[in-house]
């Protein structure tokens, strides 16, 4: 490949990137750009979800979840990356269903 058809191809990537991040960033942050990793980080820390398990993962990513509904509520914003619906009838039960799982599995084990 050419040198100017990968500088092509790479500054395409880029601003399918930029694209990308500007819609989440709408969706999960506010004024400060890392407000919801800040704002998930604490609620982790609070109600001890630990990152290093499986269904701390899973507990992060209903967090997760849970953030950006309510950043978008807090702000009276719509959602620029994905709509609501698929947050609530897609994303959210289908992490809730495998945090379960993850506790379920957990407790037979022992």
């Amino acid at each position: 490949m050419r040198q100017s058809e990968v500088k092509k191809l790479s500054q395409s990537n880029y601003e399918r990137r930029i694209e990308t991040f500007n819609k989440k960033n709408h969706d999960y942050a506010d004024e400060d750009a890392l407000s919801n990793f800040k704002r998930i980080a604490a609620i982790c820390k609070h109600w001890g979800i630990d990152v290093t398990t499986p269904d701390g993962c899973a507990d992060y990513l209903v967090v997760l979840k849970l953030d950006r509904y309510f950043n978008l509520k807090r702000q009276g914003k719509t959602p620029d990356n994905e709509p609501l619906e698929d947050t609530f009838v897609i994303d959210l039960p289908n992490y809730i269903d495998l945090s379960w799982a993850l506790q379920v599995e957990k407790e037979n084990e022992t």
